[in-house]
């Protein structure tokens, strides 16, 4: 009956009042959850739990009783309670979805402004990575080895036969959805300031965020060992491995800083996911150093103006427009300015992924000069002043994965288009040492990753040993590079070209019309 449907009684925002959950103990775990919501004023360091765990695409179906009124629960957040309530003493916890008017697009953004300190106060906070199952078992036993990281615990892991469905396990892990939740990115970070610990729970299991982070540096000393004898033709493996799970919740990559800016932080953790598009910026603003400088999280706003705005403010606060360089192959369903990056980040193309644009430290070729622009009244529309640096005098077609992905057809479609990007860039410039050298620079742009640490000069051979040895029939006169033949074998050869074509989707490769430009590689739709 509709009488019996709970209902929220208002909070008072103005006086830093939330809801605290009271969960009724139970002896029996699979008892439904009982609770009792009491309204607590943060200014009053009430003691209290707070939960860091992921909604999922799960309808709320489970029903529990607040107040001895009727509600539902998605599967995961039941699970994740009835794990962590006590036999026999009550339990003091802020979760989201009950301690929160959801219906409520005021209230919701009144409390999201105050989640950093709802973290930030709690005694402890808990992650719920979700139900075990056979592989979350064998994955935390690996866990164990590596946490311990004693030299009989290392020869155990490297020596065991077993260490390939060992890695999968745990790279499964790596991947539930709760480490892919834009939220947990402040949850966690916040839980751990001033030295306090975050527990992780994964059914009966748990560990503190400390041992995660112990076990992370531990796998770095078998590193080569796996891009060697475990995964030598898939770096995806190897990324998720060594830069998932509690890495990939560090605020950063390349900050110092506690609070860093806030389009650092959206490049940082752009390829993860929200239920309402505008928490993938509203989520990050209370870690970042536009937490006081930013406005209300309005939750009445359209993504289209919490996008404009989000631009709006970074370009106004760091006098730079290194914000309008985000956007990467969006469909622009916002209908957004071509200045405004659209941070929800769909998968534009379903069988390739969306990878991170914040790979490695920031190279500014402007130095410490600042943007001239204005914006027009409604902040619709961006004027800047710039200068003309070359034009463009030939360009290749766009560079996209097709077929079904699979790692011969990733590799030779890659090969086809490096060879495509060479024969155009040698009947513009040439092929003297000068130029190959700029080709080379081009064309791997610095480094793709941080797992393998090949040279320029190396990856270029590499790629024309392996087409010369995969496309023997194709009339291609490659690159003439010195000891072209002298490379890695050809399972790392194909790990290095799989690890290219992520790069090289969606872009294309332009020469320019003097010296002064080049070569350049441009995304998709340049005009």
């Amino acid at each position: 009956m509709a009488s019996n449907l709970y209902s929220y009684t208002p909070v008072d925002s103005n006086a830093s009042e939330i809801r605290i959950a009271q969960i009724n103990p139970a002896e029996n775990k699979n008892d439904p959850i009982n609770c009792h919501l009491i309204h607590v004023s943060l200014d009053d360091k009430p003691s209290y739990k707070a939960l860091s765990y992921t909604w999922g695409k799960e309808t709320a179906c489970i029903p529990v009783t607040i107040d001895g009124k009727s509600a539902m629960l998605t599967p995961n957040l039941d699970a994740a309670l009835k794990r962590l309530r006590p036999k026999d003493k009550p339990l003091l916890i802020w979760v989201d979805f009950i301690c929160i008017d959801q219906s409520n697009l005021v209230e919701r953004s009144a409390q999201a402004a105050k989640m950093r300190n709802v973290y930030k106060q709690a005694e402890n906070v808990c992650v719920w990575l979700g139900l075990a199952d056979e592989k979350s078992e064998r994955a935390w036993r690996l866990i164990e080895l590596l946490v311990d990281g004693s030299e009989g615990a290392i020869a155990a892991i490297v020596s065991d036969s077993s260490r390939l469905e060992n890695f999968e396990a745990l790279k499964v892990l790596f991947r539930r959805p709760y480490w892919w939740r834009i939220w947990v990115v402040q949850e966690v970070n916040c839980g751990r300031e001033n030295g306090r610990e975050v527990e992780v729970f994964c059914g009966e299991r748990s560990i503190t965020w400390r041992g995660l982070l112990s076990m992370s540096a531990n796998m770095e000393s078998i590193k080569e060992h796996l891009v060697r004898s475990v995964y030598p033709n898939d770096p995806t493996s190897i990324f998720s491995l060594m830069g998932g799970g509690p890495r990939g919740l560090h605020l950063t990559k390349f900050s110092e800083s506690h609070e860093p800016q806030l389009l650092e932080l959206l490049y940082s953790h752009m390829s993860k996911f929200s239920t309402d598009p505008k928490d993938k910026v509203y989520a990050l603003i209370g870690v970042s150093s536009s937490r006081e400088t930013f406005g209300p999280t309005d939750y009445t706003r359209s993504i289209h103006d919490a996008y404009i705005h989000t631009a709006w403010h970074i370009i106004s606060t760091t006098k730079s427009l290194d914000v309008i360089c985000a956007s990467q192959n969006d469909d622009n369903i916002y209908d957004l300015p071509s200045w405004v990056p659209d941070w929800e980040r769909r998968r534009v193309h379903p069988n390739h992924r969306v990878i991170g644009l914040h790979i490695r430290e920031a190279f500014n070729a402007a130095g410490d000069s600042l943007a001239e622009f204005s914006f027009s009244n409604d902040h619709k529309i961006l004027n800047a002043q710039g200068f003309v640096v070359d034009s463009l005098k030939e360009v290749s077609s766009s560079f996209y994965m097709e077929g079904d992905h699979h790692a011969e057809s990733k590799v030779i479609q890659t090969l086809h288009a490096f060879e495509e990007w060479w024969n155009l860039y040698a009947s513009c410039k040439g092929t003297d040492p000068a130029a190959q050298e700029v080709f080379r620079r081009t064309f791997c742009g610095g480094d793709w990753h941080a797992v393998y640490d090949i040279h320029h000069m190396k990856r270029l051979q590499i790629f024309c040993a392996l087409h010369r040895k995969l496309l023997p029939d194709i009339g291609f006169t490659p690159p003439p590079f010195e000891d072209s033949s002298v490379v890695e074998n050809e399972e790392d050869q194909r790990a290095t070209v799989s690890a290219a074509n992520l790069r090289m989707h969606g872009k294309c490769l332009a020469i320019s019309s003097s010296a002064r430009l080049n070569s350049t590689i441009l995304p998709q739709n340049n005009q």
